[in-house]
């Protein structure tokens, strides 16, 4: 079925999709072919979709070596970990997320601005890569995403379900 969705539209979908084959991976459960092969076939359509992301997001190679490995060494210095979390960056379906201690936010964002400004060039690249992408975000496509009949989808986690309901024939 043919849909117009904007790109972080694309990304919920993308997550929860993710998130219903990890959830099916941790409590060794087995679809059924159809609704194995609905997940699997948007996945690769919204994958590719997604690639323009990629595109944008690219970074000059002096931004990699240099500001972004600083940025990540803050990141790990202020990043709130327990035994649960013991990296800054932590992963949740193919999304990061780095949460930073509260007690360490002041001096964490006085790190960032002495980082800014010891590299004003690349926290501009920065900066404008993010605008660019966070635009993108904003932008609709069209796509061609699989549906899948209500008695197919076997019982899965409520706020996954959300993501998908729009792929759902009733």
């Amino acid at each position: 079925m043919f849909m117009k969705l904007k790109y972080r539209q694309l990304i919920a979908i993308n997550t929860a999709i993710n998130g219903i084959i990890d959830y099916a991976e941790k409590n060794n459960i087995i679809y059924k072919a159809k609704f194995s092969l609905f997940l699997i076939k948007n996945k690769k359509k919204i994958e590719n979709e997604l690639s323009i992301l990629n595109d944008i997001n690219k970074y000059s190679k002096e931004y990699t070596e240099k500001y972004e490995k600083e940025y990540i060494e803050l990141l790990n210095k202020y990043s709130k970990k327990d035994e649960n979390t013991p990296s800054a960056i932590n992963l949740y379906g193919n999304m990061s997320l780095v949460i930073i201690d509260e007690k360490k936010l002041d001096e964490f964002n006085s790190k960032i601005e002495e980082l800014n400004k010891k590299y004003p060039e690349l926290a501009k690249e920065k900066e404008e890569n993010l605008k660019r992408y966070n635009e993108t975000l904003e932008q609709e496509t069209e796509i061609d995403l699989f549906t899948i009949k209500n008695d197919e989808i076997p019982d899965i986690p409520v706020s996954l379900f959300n993501f998908i309901e729009d792929l759902i024939d009733y």
